[in-house]
């Protein structure tokens, strides 16, 4: 058997990595307390039918990315959750950006796929939106034609033409399109209210520096996808503790109801920032 480099230290791997595996993050050592909320929050994102928002937050390097990753892997062994991780992107200059970042994470990991099965099982191919076209492309069509569809997805400039020769009316260029496509992908994933969307959006604090416009339509997009989709979907917005601008733009911009949070924090700041709630459950205690 080779000898692996780091054999002479008892070791399979090098257990320091700034960002964690797959690997890695399948672990869970000590802090009990905060493991238990964690599988909480999937048991609430199963069984609650209420939409919630979920801010998660601590200091630089306290396992925010891990415990995020460690939520996913859990979720990854629920039949009724699908888990979508994503990372802010830097320099961000619209919603789009954003957009295209979840929509990536959705098709790397494999799941337009089965939700396009699913849509086709239900409607016969009959749709009516062109979120619903390209989602049956890649599900159900030639890899060709599976290939423009996701480009066309991701908000790439796909030449109208080959657009419309795959049922598809226009290339999405703006904010309110991307806010309106993602809506209908939300629906897609749900399966018919059959699944639950647990959407880990890591590293918020990169909209801090986008500027005011930006940052206020960048939140105020995820808040009119988060109101349009009053069931089943989970989001989970984790920064750190410094970016106090982060915060209040995740929970005042552009929401109707902003008490519509459920807060959590790794390692809880002295501030009273933790009030918390559901949309359509109870207020939860105060975190310690």
């Amino acid at each position: 058997m080779a000898e692996t480099a780091y054999e002479h230290l008892n070791l399979r791997g090098w257990p320091f990595n700034i960002v964690p595996s797959e690997e890695t993050a399948a672990v869970w050592v000590g802090r009990a307390q905060l493991h238990r909320r964690l599988r909480m929050l999937l048991r609430t994102a199963s069984r609650v039918a209420a939409s919630q928002i979920v801010l998660l937050w601590s200091g630089f390097g306290q396992g925010k990315t891990h415990a995020l990753r460690h939520v996913e892997g859990l979720a990854q062994q629920e039949p009724d959750i699908i888990p979508l991780y994503v990372v802010t992107p830097r320099a961000i200059r619209s919603f789009v950006d954003i957009y295209r970042a979840i929509v990536d994470a959705a098709i790397n990991v494999g799941v337009l796929t089965a939700a396009g099965r699913d849509l086709f099982d239900r409607t016969g191919g009959h749709v009516e939106s062109d979120l619903e076209r390209a989602v049956l492309r890649m599900a159900m069509y030639s890899e060709d034609d599976s290939r423009m569809a996701a480009s066309w997805l991701r908000a790439e400039k796909v030449p109208l033409w080959d657009l419309k020769n795959i049922g598809i009316s226009q290339r999405i260029e703006s904010s309110a399109h991307a806010i309106d496509v993602l809506n209908h992908l939300v629906h897609v994933l749900q399966r018919a209210g059959t699944v639950r969307l647990l959407l880990l959006l890591d590293e918020v604090q990169e909209l801090e520096d986008v500027g005011s416009k930006p940052l206020s339509e960048c939140t105020g997009g995820l808040h009119k996808v988060f109101d349009r989709n009053t069931e089943g979907l989970t989001m989970v917005l984790s920064f750190t503790t410094a970016t106090q601008a982060a915060w209040r733009a995740c929970s005042a911009s552009g929401a109707s109801t902003p008490a519509r949070l459920l807060l959590r924090s790794l390692h809880p700041p002295s501030a009273p920032w933790s009030r918390s709630s559901t949309r359509g459950a109870p207020s939860s205690p105060r975190e310690p």
